[in-house]
């Protein structure tokens, strides 16, 4: 009597385990993705519009002249001043409360309240700018970045918004001693043409690039500059400063007004230790990378277990 082969109407006993692994690990990584689907998302903000915040979040540094006034709280922003004849190329606020991760935008209004043009230096100027967190108090290799309303001396330059960046030098090949010490910093400075007075001023990171936008009063639609290569890496601090621009003899003196400052970003920490640098997400990608290869593992089990004549070839060897 003919009997026809068993047809396999599922998985092998011996592999079904591991079709339940394949199975934690499909949900295991829908959950990832649900986790990582508002990544780009500027969820964390923090709104300066009065002096209480900029109490909690800033600290002031360069000269201390609080004699002349040189940091002026008001309600609603602050105002950064250097008189003329002051031999102090930089003072402003620096971000000690807080630090940056992922993408990002930092806004601020300023009003240009300098008068005088700057004769030699690199000119003066009012803006934000970003730092790569390094260890400690140093800068990481992607250096800083500043965004400024500025007035620069010599031909063809003039007043403009200004973009400087500063970054790491290449280690000195011939002196490997040195190596293990941070190079300093090779700043440039890009120009661009304005005769705004107002306006606003915005550093928005995407990814590792940082977009510099303006706006040359304070109800026009912002326009890009120009973009820069940074750093994926956490950003502080955040400082809001004035520039005289290391001018000789009896420098010009810098005065600006800032307001209406924002910061937006995909997280904000203030305790110094971001989530996305604690350990432990690098176990859950670990942890994820595991089930993964799980997954393929059951697949390709319950693949062989599907090929015709698998269950016969098996009753012959119970024989």
């Amino acid at each position: 009597m003919n009997r026809t082969p068993p047809t396999n109407r599922g998985c092998s006993p011996r592999f079904r385990p591991l079709m339940g692994l394949w199975i934690v690990t499909v949900a295991g990584l829908a959950l990832c993705a649900t986790a990582s689907s508002g990544a780009g998302e500027l969820k964390a903000e923090l709104d300066f519009s009065n002096k209480k915040s900029f109490r909690g979040f800033f600290q002031h540094y360069g000269p201390t002249m609080s004699s002349l006034k040189a940091v002026l709280m008001e309600e609603t922003g602050v105002r950064l001043w250097v008189p003329n004849g002051t031999l102090e190329p930089q003072m402003g606020l620096y971000s000690s409360g807080f630090t940056l991760a992922g993408d990002f935008e930092i806004s601020v209004a300023y009003e240009w309240l300098t008068k005088d043009s700057p004769r030699d230096g690199y000119g003066v100027s009012c803006g934000i700018a970003i730092e790569h967190r390094g260890f400690g108090k140093t800068v990481g290799p992607a250096g800083t970045i500043a965004l400024a309303r500025g007035d620069m001396p010599g031909k063809n330059k003039g007043y403009g918004y200004l973009v400087t960046r500063g970054e790491r030098q290449k280690k000195d090949q011939k002196n490997p001693t040195k190596t293990d010490q941070p190079s300093p910093l090779d700043f440039h400075t890009d120009h661009f043409t304005t005769n705004a007075a107002t306006g606003r001023l915005v550093l928005k990171r995407e990814k590792d690039t940082i977009v510099c936008l303006v706006a040359d009063d304070l109800t026009s639609e912002l326009r890009e500059l120009d973009r820069y290569k940074f750093t994926r890496d956490t950003v502080s601090p955040v400082r809001i400063v004035v520039d005289q621009g290391d001018q000789k003899g009896s420098p010009t003196g810098v005065d600006a007004y800032f307001s209406q400052i924002r910061v937006r970003a995909e997280e904000i920490d203030t305790t110094g230790y971001p989530q996305r640098e604690r350990p432990g997400n690098l176990w859950w990608w670990i942890c994820g990378g595991g089930l993964a290869l799980l997954g393929v593992i059951a697949v390709l089990a319950f693949r062989r277990s599907k090929q015709p004549g698998a269950d016969v070839v098996q009753m012959k060897q119970r024989r």
